[in-house]
């Protein structure tokens, strides 16, 4: 590409797939996400769908877990993904590779 010519933003997502995960990064995010919601709404609505609290408890335990459980495993991956400028950020928190 020449120095002032706009580059298309089509060319600029390969790269930048090609750089960086992304169909993971982005899966992972929006799973995330979701299973934070999953909480959060089981409080808001949980009274008017469920009418006891006591129904309520292993819902949240459960689905609270499984977020916890899945946020490690998302950032476990993420740690062992070969990313080239990711190995800077990791030399900088402290982790090295072997």
């Amino acid at each position: 590409m020449l120095k002032n010519q706009p580059e298309s933003p089509n060319l600029r997502f390969r790269v930048l797939s090609e750089i960086l995960p992304l169909n993971f990064l982005i899966s992972g995010i929006l799973f995330s996400f979701t299973l934070f919601l999953i909480p959060l709404g089981t409080l808001y609505f949980g009274k008017q769908l469920f009418g006891s609290a006591y129904s309520l408890m292993p819902i949240l335990i459960s689905s609270s877990l499984f977020f916890c459980f899945y946020c490690l495993v998302l950032g476990f991956l993420i740690m062992n993904t070969r990313i080239p400028f990711l190995k800077e950020w990791k030399e900088k928190l402290g982790f090295h590779e072997v």
